[in-house]
Order: structure tokens, then C-alpha cells, then sequence
């Protein structure tokens, strides 16, 4: 992190400031204090990478054109002389264990120009998570885009980019969240907020239309097909396809999941997802006010 201009953007204090926020102040999340980075020793690496890199568990994933009985042999020699290691990744469940804050307002300020600032919105959900949840999930956050896209910067004329997020994460069982955010001049923060609030409110009372399924699900449909082709997809598949088989059959499965899904099935996340009572909101101002 650069310390001596993070203060000076709204994105910065975002990136410093945000994630920490909406994890309850857990200090993995965000940046440090600049001291903390300025203590920090090889040693203290050392202690954390080392024990893996000595011990952990390897995983190699190969695609693409090559002689299967070579790459057997390379791996013999190389990766396959070394000694008995892990054969799983050992994860620390409690490592995971984060807890979204409760409904509140925080506003933050950044050292820029007196018209910039941004507003950031999260609905939490404590739904447990699962693969089919998770894919209903992103084409509610994708509906939700959509109608942000042409209430707040088509009609309204708010920001060109306004922009819904998701976080929910199966490492992160009972913790995730849809966002909402806006980056322009703060004087339209209050009319942004009621505009977000009235759509996640009608999404939440259901009604998403059979048009605005198929509008999302066309790009997500047509990523699939572009992925068949390309070495990174199939890549980032196979590396964990032994110790987690069963992202084969996720990937199986995606194309029938998403042609399936109907507006009930997101009307349904919809009613769980966007609850008034727990929406949090982040407010970063400039410290310098236009009127000053």
C-alpha cells in the first residue's frame, strides 16, 4: 500500500477501509496500520511460508497440446523425488470466521477534490452456502446491476457506472453480502441511497420477469461457451480436480443450472437477500467541503 496517497482518493480509503468494515473491524481484512508493515521481518515470513513450503500439499494441473508419458516423467524427476508431503490442503476452518456487522452508518473521509466521494451499500445474508444458491445468487446481483444501470444512470443521470457486487464465498459459510456502490460527487449520495433502497426493495418483493432472465443469463451462457475454448478456464479446473472432484461436476452441470433457472427461483433469493433491517452503509466524504 502506498501510505502517503491512500488518503487522498475515495477508492483509497475504500480499499483500506471497506472490507474491514463489513467483517467487524477483523484485522486480516483491509490494510494494517503503515507500522505494522514497517515491523514486519523476513523471519516473520519465514514462519508462515515456511512450514508449507517445506511440507504442503502439491497439487499440478497440465491442459493444453503435450505428450502425456513425457509430463509423467518430468514429474517423476522433479516434484515426484522430493519427500513425502501433505496430500490435502489443510485449511483452518476457524480461519473463516467472519461475522457481517450490524445495520449501521459509517462515513469516512479522503484528503482529494471536494467533488469526489463514493457511497457503499451491503445487504448481508447468512444463508449457508451452496452451489446452487450461489449461482441464483450472482444472476440476482446481475437483475440488480441491470436495473441500477437504467434507473440511476439512464434516468436519473447519477454516475455512468453505478455497480452491484457479490460476496458470498463457500470458505465463508454464513457470511456474505450484495452490494451496491457509486463514486461521484456527494451531493448525490442521498438520491443514489433512496434510488438503490426502492429497487432492492421491489427485487425483494418479487417480479422479476422472464426478459430480464434471459437478458442475464445470455452473457453468462455465452462465457461458457468462450471458457470451452480457453487453456485458463480448463487451468484454474483441473489444478484442484483431485482434491476437490467435485468442481468436475460443477462444471458439468453449469450449462442445464443456469438454462433451468426461472424468475421464481431469483424472486425467491431476491426476498432473502435484500432485508431493510440489515442494510450497512459507507459513507466517504471529502474532508475539504466544496463550501469551505
Amino acid at each position: 500500500a502506498t501510505f502517503h496517497t491512500i488518503d487522498s482518493t475515495p477508492g483509497g480509503v475504500a480499499g483500506r477501509d471497506l472490507a474491514r468494515i463489513w467483517a467487524s473491524g477483523d484485522p486480516r481484512f483491509g490494510y494494517a496500520e503503515q507500522s505494522a508493515y514497517e515491523a514486519a521481518a523476513l523471519d516473520d515470513v519465514r514462519k508462515v511460508l515456511g512450514p508449507i513450503m517445506q511440507n504442503g500439499a502439491i497439487e499440478i494441473g497440465i491442459v493444453g497440446d503435450f505428450d502425456k508419458a513425457a509430463i509423467i516423467k518430468a514429474v517423476a524427476k522433479t516434484y515426484g523425488a522430493l519427500p513425502a508431503r501433505r496430500t490435502e490442503f489443510a485449511l483452518n476452518p476457524s480461519a473463516f470466521d467472519i461475522t457481517f456487522p450490524e445495520s449501521a452508518r459509517s462515513e469516512l473521509t479522503h484528503t482529494g477534490e471536494a467533488n469526489q466521494g463514493a457511497i457503499f451499500m451491503a445487504w448481508p445474508t447468512q444463508d449457508t452456502w451452496s452451489l446452487d444458491r450461489s449461482r441464483v445468487y450472482g444472476m440476482v446481483r446481475r437483475v440488480f446491476q441491470n436495473r441500477m444501470t437504467e434507473i440511476i444512470r439512464e434516468d436519473m443521470g447519477l454516475t455512468y457506472s453505478p455497480s452491484a457486487g457479490l460476496n458470498y464465498s463457500r470458505l465463508q459459510s454464513g457470511y456474505g453480502y450484495i452490494s451496491a456502490s457509486m463514486t461521484s460527487d456527494p451531493q448525490y449520495f442521498d438520491a443514489f441511497e433512496t434510488a438503490a433502497k426502492q429497487i432492492a426493495a421491489n427485487l425483494r418483493q418479487g417480479g422479476i420477469t422472464q426478459d430480464e432472465l434471459a437478458r442475464v443469463k445470455k452473457p453468462v451462457l455465452e462465457s461458457f461457451e468462450r471458457t470451452e475454448k480457453e487453456n485458463g478456464s480448463w487451468l484454474r479446473l483441473v489444478t484442484r480436480s483431485q482434491t476437490q472432484p467435485d468442481t468436475l461436476d460443477w462444471r458439468r452441470s453449469r450449462q442445464s443450472a443456469f438454462e433451468d433457472m426461472t424468475p421464481g427461483d431469483l424472486d425467491a433469493a431476491a426476498k432473502t437477500l435484500f432485508d431493510p433491517e440489515a442494510l450497512n452503509v459507507v459513507l466517504i466524504k471529502p474532508e475539504t467541503q466544496p463550501d469551505q
